[in-house]
This record gives C-alpha cells, structure tokens and sequence, in this order.
C-alpha cells in the first residue's frame, strides 16, 4: 500500500551493483487506501507488512484500517507492523474491541531512528469474526 503511487518504479541505481542477488518475479499491486482492500485479486495473505503509523490516525480510520488488514488475512496470519514508537502501534481499545494479541521484537538500535517490530494476530480464543458485518 503505497499512497505516493506517482513515485513508485523509480529504478535505483544502487541496486546496479548487486547484481549478483537472484531476480525475483514478484507479482506487485500498488494500492493507495488501506481502508479499503475489497476485492483484492489475490487469495487471502499469510501477512500483511505495514509501517503506517497508526497511532498518528484517528480512532476510526485506525479501526478501518485493521478491519480490512485482517478480512484480507488467512486464518493464522499476522499483520507486522513495524514502528519507532516505544508503545504498542495498535490503539489499546482496538487490540481489544478486535480481540487481538501481539508479540514485540527487542528494539532495533542499529536502525536509524531504532525501531522495533509487532505482530498482531486474532486471539484464537474469543476471535471477533470482522467478516460478519
């Protein structure tokens, strides 16, 4: 999901000099509305990797966000989301509301600024089923 879509494809002439990393045939979609992931051409995904930064958007559009991040997952899959914050990227009220449950990498120093990742995934007991309306 990239809201820039206007600046994507750009090549980067760094990467000439790896050449001797194996090409990759990625199939890609560039989407510009996290909100909005219906009718994604694609089966559902293993994980969703973001760096939105949630916790900057209102509650709502957060709650959109994550309704549809995890519509589009299958049954297991995890949204990673990686952030510079010291908190939880998720709002508290909708890791509840949503039934979610996280782990959280060690901070990551050698990053600039440092940065930790989660992963959020449906409790599997007392799941709130988002697909049901």
């Amino acid at each position: 999901i990239e809201p820039n879509v206007g600046n994507v494809g750009v090549p980067d002439p760094r990467l000439e000099e790896r050449r001797h990393i194996a090409p990759v045939d990625l199939q890609v979609r560039l989407l510009d509305d996290a909100a909005d992931l219906n009718g994604l051409p694609w089966p559902l995904a293993d994980q969703v990797i973001s760096g939105l930064p949630l916790l900057s958007f209102p509650l709502d559009v957060q709650r959109r966000i994550l309704g549809q991040v995890f519509l589009v997952l299958k049954e297991g899959g995890s949204l990673v989301q990686f952030t510079y914050g010291r908190a939880p990227s998720v709002s508290p009220v909708l890791i509840a509301e949503m039934g979610l449950e996280f782990t959280r990498s060690a901070r990551i120093w050698r990053n600039l600024p440092p940065a930790c990742v989660y992963r959020y995934r449906r409790r599997t007991t007392g799941i709130v089923d988002m697909r049901s309306g």
